[in-house]
Protein backbone atom coordinates (compact mmCIF):
# COMPACT_ATOMS: atom_id res chain seq x y z
CA UNK A 1 0.00 0.00 0.00
CA UNK A 2 2.99 2.75 0.75
CA UNK A 3 5.10 2.40 -2.06
CA UNK A 4 7.49 5.88 -0.86
CA UNK A 5 10.58 4.56 1.17
CA UNK A 6 11.63 7.73 2.62
CA UNK A 7 9.73 9.17 6.00
CA UNK A 8 9.98 12.53 7.92
CA UNK A 9 9.94 11.62 11.57
CA UNK A 10 8.66 14.94 13.49
CA UNK A 11 8.51 14.75 17.07
CA UNK A 12 7.49 17.85 19.45
CA UNK A 13 10.42 17.41 22.44
CA UNK A 14 13.53 16.56 20.06
CA UNK A 15 16.05 19.35 20.83
CA UNK A 16 17.55 20.86 17.49
CA UNK A 17 20.84 20.54 19.25
CA UNK A 18 21.15 16.60 18.71
CA UNK A 19 22.98 14.88 16.20
CA UNK A 20 20.21 13.66 14.21
CA UNK A 21 21.33 10.25 13.38
CA UNK A 22 23.57 9.70 16.58
CA UNK A 23 21.31 11.58 19.36
CA UNK A 24 21.04 8.74 21.04
CA UNK A 25 24.88 8.18 21.33
CA UNK A 26 25.14 11.70 22.05
CA UNK A 27 22.66 11.81 25.14
CA UNK A 28 23.53 8.08 26.12
CA UNK A 29 27.65 7.91 25.63
CA UNK A 30 28.74 11.51 25.99
CA UNK A 31 26.25 12.87 28.60
CA UNK A 32 26.00 10.21 30.58
CA UNK A 33 22.43 10.82 30.69
CA UNK A 34 19.28 8.31 30.70
CA UNK A 35 17.31 8.82 27.66
CA UNK A 36 13.90 10.05 28.22
CA UNK A 37 10.84 7.92 27.38
CA UNK A 38 10.03 9.67 24.15
CA UNK A 39 13.72 9.10 23.15
CA UNK A 40 13.36 5.77 23.64
CA UNK A 41 10.05 5.54 21.31
CA UNK A 42 12.02 7.43 18.80
CA UNK A 43 15.03 5.04 18.68
CA UNK A 44 12.28 1.77 18.65
CA UNK A 45 11.00 3.11 16.12
CA UNK A 46 14.14 4.80 13.91
CA UNK A 47 15.05 0.42 14.34
CA UNK A 48 11.69 -0.20 12.62
CA UNK A 49 12.36 1.70 9.85
CA UNK A 50 16.36 0.89 9.06
CA UNK A 51 14.96 -2.93 9.15
CA UNK A 52 12.67 -2.04 6.65
CA UNK A 53 15.40 0.11 4.71
CA UNK A 54 13.09 2.93 4.98
CA UNK A 55 15.49 6.88 4.82
CA UNK A 56 14.51 9.00 7.29
CA UNK A 57 15.19 12.22 8.76
CA UNK A 58 14.10 13.31 12.36
CA UNK A 59 13.04 16.93 12.95
CA UNK A 60 11.17 18.79 15.89
CA UNK A 61 7.95 20.12 15.66
CA UNK A 62 8.12 23.78 14.28
CA UNK A 63 11.40 23.18 13.18
CA UNK A 64 10.45 21.56 9.49
CA UNK A 65 11.81 22.70 6.37
CA UNK A 66 9.11 23.65 3.90
CA UNK A 67 11.46 22.01 1.13
CA UNK A 68 11.53 18.74 2.67
CA UNK A 69 8.07 18.63 2.98
CA UNK A 70 7.54 19.95 -1.12
CA UNK A 71 8.59 16.44 -1.72
CA UNK A 72 6.44 13.18 -0.85
CA UNK A 73 8.23 11.84 1.70
CA UNK A 74 5.38 10.33 4.58
CA UNK A 75 4.97 12.70 7.55
CA UNK A 76 5.11 10.18 10.91
CA UNK A 77 4.41 11.91 13.73
CA UNK A 78 5.43 10.96 17.22
CA UNK A 79 3.20 12.50 20.20
CA UNK A 80 -0.21 12.26 19.75
CA UNK A 81 -3.48 14.50 18.60
CA UNK A 82 -1.91 17.91 18.87
CA UNK A 83 1.42 16.67 16.79
CA UNK A 84 -0.39 15.44 14.30
CA UNK A 85 -2.40 18.93 13.97
CA UNK A 86 0.46 21.06 14.44
CA UNK A 87 2.28 19.00 11.78
CA UNK A 88 -0.13 19.22 9.22
CA UNK A 89 0.37 22.84 8.55
CA UNK A 90 3.58 21.57 7.10
CA UNK A 91 2.10 18.78 4.94
CA UNK A 92 1.17 19.46 0.97
CA UNK A 93 0.93 15.86 -0.58
CA UNK A 94 2.55 14.24 2.09
CA UNK A 95 0.87 11.25 3.80
CA UNK A 96 1.19 11.75 7.18
CA UNK A 97 0.44 8.96 9.50
CA UNK A 98 0.13 9.63 13.16
CA UNK A 99 1.77 7.36 15.97
CA UNK A 100 0.66 7.63 19.41
CA UNK A 101 3.42 7.49 21.66
CA UNK A 102 1.51 7.98 25.35
CA UNK A 103 -1.88 5.79 24.98
CA UNK A 104 -2.05 5.99 28.70
CA UNK A 105 -3.08 10.05 28.71
CA UNK A 106 -3.50 10.59 25.09
CA UNK A 107 -6.72 9.53 23.30
CA UNK A 108 -4.84 9.61 20.19
CA UNK A 109 -8.22 10.46 17.85
CA UNK A 110 -6.34 11.29 15.16
CA UNK A 111 -3.65 8.55 15.35
CA UNK A 112 -3.74 5.43 13.13
CA UNK A 113 -0.96 3.51 14.55
CA UNK A 114 0.53 2.94 18.20
CA UNK A 115 3.92 1.83 19.45
CA UNK A 116 2.43 -2.40 19.61
CA UNK A 117 1.22 -1.96 16.49
CA UNK A 118 3.84 0.07 13.86
CA UNK A 119 6.47 -2.62 13.45
CA UNK A 120 3.50 -4.57 11.66
CA UNK A 121 2.09 -1.61 9.29
CA UNK A 122 6.18 -1.01 8.03
CA UNK A 123 6.26 -4.56 7.56
CA UNK A 124 3.01 -4.10 5.57
CA UNK A 125 1.97 -7.26 7.36
CA UNK A 126 -1.40 -6.17 8.72
CA UNK A 127 -1.67 -3.04 5.30
CA UNK A 128 -5.43 -4.42 5.40
CA UNK A 129 -6.31 -2.44 8.55
CA UNK A 130 -5.52 0.57 7.14
CA UNK A 131 -7.05 3.05 4.05
CA UNK A 132 -5.70 6.34 2.94
CA UNK A 133 -8.71 9.03 3.09
CA UNK A 134 -8.13 12.77 1.64
CA UNK A 135 -9.81 14.97 5.14
CA UNK A 136 -10.91 18.65 4.70
CA UNK A 137 -9.30 21.16 5.48
CA UNK A 138 -10.08 25.10 6.09
CA UNK A 139 -8.32 28.21 4.57
CA UNK A 140 -8.91 31.37 5.15
CA UNK A 141 -8.28 34.85 4.44
CA UNK A 142 -8.39 38.12 6.32
CA UNK A 143 -9.41 41.17 4.42
CA UNK A 144 -8.80 38.68 0.96
CA UNK A 145 -5.07 38.27 2.24
CA UNK A 146 -4.75 34.27 2.51
CA UNK A 147 -3.77 33.84 6.44
CA UNK A 148 -2.16 30.66 7.78
CA UNK A 149 -1.28 27.11 5.93
CA UNK A 150 -4.61 24.67 5.30
CA UNK A 151 -6.17 24.10 9.26
CA UNK A 152 -6.84 20.83 9.99
CA UNK A 153 -8.78 20.81 13.33
CA UNK A 154 -11.15 24.08 13.90
CA UNK A 155 -10.86 27.95 13.78
CA UNK A 156 -12.89 30.22 16.85
CA UNK A 157 -13.33 33.66 16.02
CA UNK A 158 -14.26 35.43 19.42
CA UNK A 159 -13.40 38.58 21.24
CA UNK A 160 -9.32 38.04 22.79
CA UNK A 161 -11.01 38.67 25.65
CA UNK A 162 -13.37 35.35 26.85
CA UNK A 163 -15.40 37.47 29.50
CA UNK A 164 -16.36 40.08 27.06
CA UNK A 165 -19.24 39.42 24.12
CA UNK A 166 -17.96 38.83 20.61
CA UNK A 167 -19.91 40.90 17.84
CA UNK A 168 -19.97 39.95 14.30
CA UNK A 169 -22.28 40.12 11.09
CA UNK A 170 -22.12 36.46 9.93
CA UNK A 171 -22.92 35.90 6.30
CA UNK A 172 -23.32 32.49 4.26
CA UNK A 173 -23.25 32.90 0.74
CA UNK A 174 -23.41 30.07 -1.95
CA UNK A 175 -21.03 31.44 -5.23
CA UNK A 176 -22.15 34.58 -4.76
CA UNK A 177 -26.00 33.71 -5.91
CA UNK A 178 -27.52 33.41 -2.47
CA UNK A 179 -27.06 34.17 1.35
CA UNK A 180 -28.01 34.24 4.56
CA UNK A 181 -27.47 37.23 6.52
CA UNK A 182 -27.18 37.57 10.73
CA UNK A 183 -25.71 40.39 13.23
CA UNK A 184 -24.83 38.18 15.98
CA UNK A 185 -23.72 38.79 19.65
CA UNK A 186 -22.38 35.39 21.62
CA UNK A 187 -19.19 33.99 22.94
CA UNK A 188 -17.72 33.56 19.29
CA UNK A 189 -17.90 31.34 16.56
CA UNK A 190 -17.03 27.91 15.55
CA UNK A 191 -15.99 26.40 11.97
CA UNK A 192 -14.64 23.01 12.21
CA UNK A 193 -13.71 20.26 10.06
CA UNK A 194 -15.32 16.76 10.22
CA UNK A 195 -11.67 16.26 11.95
CA UNK A 196 -12.22 18.78 14.61
CA UNK A 197 -15.87 18.11 14.99
CA UNK A 198 -14.95 15.78 18.35
CA UNK A 199 -13.11 18.69 19.85
CA UNK A 200 -14.10 22.54 21.37
CA UNK A 201 -16.90 22.51 18.68
CA UNK A 202 -18.54 19.49 20.21
CA UNK A 203 -17.92 20.80 23.60
CA UNK A 204 -19.90 23.96 23.16
CA UNK A 205 -23.01 21.56 21.57
CA UNK A 206 -22.05 20.78 18.51
CA UNK A 207 -22.09 17.44 16.01
CA UNK A 208 -19.49 14.57 15.74
CA UNK A 209 -19.87 14.14 12.09
CA UNK A 210 -17.81 11.20 10.54
CA UNK A 211 -14.40 10.97 9.47
CA UNK A 212 -15.50 10.99 5.71
CA UNK A 213 -17.82 14.42 5.46
CA UNK A 214 -16.82 16.92 3.43
CA UNK A 215 -18.25 19.39 4.73
CA UNK A 216 -17.75 21.88 7.50
CA UNK A 217 -19.26 22.67 10.82
CA UNK A 218 -20.71 26.27 11.85
CA UNK A 219 -21.40 26.35 15.41
CA UNK A 220 -22.51 29.63 17.27
CA UNK A 221 -21.23 29.75 21.04
CA UNK A 222 -23.28 31.32 23.62
CA UNK A 223 -25.51 33.33 21.38
CA UNK A 224 -26.81 36.09 23.55
CA UNK A 225 -30.05 36.27 23.18
CA UNK A 226 -33.10 39.24 23.85
CA UNK A 227 -36.71 39.62 23.07
CA UNK A 228 -35.83 42.23 20.68
CA UNK A 229 -32.85 39.40 19.17
CA UNK A 230 -34.00 36.51 18.41
CA UNK A 231 -31.73 33.39 18.37
CA UNK A 232 -32.00 33.62 14.46
CA UNK A 233 -31.58 30.86 11.33
CA UNK A 234 -27.60 30.62 11.54
CA UNK A 235 -27.42 28.72 14.91
CA UNK A 236 -25.91 25.16 13.69
CA UNK A 237 -25.46 24.40 9.88
CA UNK A 238 -23.24 22.56 7.95
CA UNK A 239 -21.33 24.28 5.00
CA UNK A 240 -20.91 22.74 1.44
CA UNK A 241 -17.92 23.14 -0.82
CA UNK A 242 -19.78 25.69 -2.93
CA UNK A 243 -20.22 27.74 0.01
CA UNK A 244 -18.36 30.51 1.85
CA UNK A 245 -18.72 31.51 5.04
CA UNK A 246 -18.04 35.52 5.38
CA UNK A 247 -18.07 37.57 8.90
CA UNK A 248 -17.54 41.05 9.43
CA UNK A 249 -16.00 41.66 13.07
CA UNK A 250 -17.75 44.29 14.64
CA UNK A 251 -15.26 44.87 17.80
CA UNK A 252 -11.85 46.12 18.12
CA UNK A 253 -10.39 43.08 20.00
CA UNK A 254 -11.58 40.55 17.61
CA UNK A 255 -9.02 37.22 17.41
CA UNK A 256 -8.73 34.23 15.20
CA UNK A 257 -7.94 31.09 17.55
CA UNK A 258 -6.58 28.24 14.34
CA UNK A 259 -6.26 25.02 15.82
CA UNK A 260 -6.18 25.39 19.62
CA UNK A 261 -3.35 27.20 20.59
CA UNK A 262 -1.30 26.72 16.94
CA UNK A 263 -1.90 30.20 16.25
CA UNK A 264 -3.52 33.44 16.80
CA UNK A 265 -4.56 35.93 14.56
CA UNK A 266 -5.92 39.84 14.91
CA UNK A 267 -9.05 40.83 13.29
CA UNK A 268 -9.33 45.05 12.88
CA UNK A 269 -12.53 46.26 13.16
CA UNK A 270 -14.79 45.80 10.29
CA UNK A 271 -12.25 43.41 9.26
CA UNK A 272 -13.77 40.83 6.69
CA UNK A 273 -13.23 36.82 7.15
CA UNK A 274 -13.93 34.60 4.34
CA UNK A 275 -13.70 30.68 5.37
CA UNK A 276 -13.96 27.88 2.83
CA UNK A 277 -12.93 24.30 2.31
CA UNK A 278 -9.21 24.27 1.06
CA UNK A 279 -8.88 22.67 -2.48
CA UNK A 280 -5.56 21.19 -0.47
CA UNK A 281 -7.24 17.91 1.80
CA UNK A 282 -4.86 15.73 3.79
CA UNK A 283 -3.58 12.77 3.25
CA UNK A 284 -4.60 10.89 6.85
CA UNK A 285 -3.70 7.23 7.48
CA UNK A 286 -6.75 6.46 8.97
CA UNK A 287 -7.31 3.04 10.85
CA UNK A 288 -10.35 1.37 12.15
CA UNK A 289 -9.41 1.88 15.40
CA UNK A 290 -9.40 5.15 15.01
CA UNK A 291 -13.00 5.17 13.71
CA UNK A 292 -13.96 3.21 16.99
CA UNK A 293 -13.16 5.72 18.94
CA UNK A 294 -14.78 8.40 17.35
CA UNK A 295 -17.93 6.34 17.41
CA UNK A 296 -17.62 5.50 20.67
CA UNK A 297 -17.62 9.65 21.58
CA UNK A 298 -20.42 9.97 19.10
CA UNK A 299 -23.11 7.34 20.69
CA UNK A 300 -22.43 8.79 24.41
CA UNK A 301 -22.71 12.04 23.64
Amino acid sequence: MIKNSRAIIVNKILSTGFDRENFVTFRYVLLKKPLLQQERNICYIVSILRMNRYQYMIYPLNYIPLSICIKKHILLTIGGDGTLINTSHYSRKNLTVGCNSGIIYSQGLLCSMNLFNIKFFFEKSLTGLFIILKVTRICIFVNNKYLSSPILNDVLIAHKNPAHISEYILIISQQKISFTSEYQRSSGLWISTPIGSTGGIHSSGGDVLNIQNKNLQVFVKEPYITKNNGLGEIKKRLVKHDETINLVSKMSGGKIFVDGSYMKLNVPYNGIISIQISKKPLKLLISQVMINKRNNILYHS
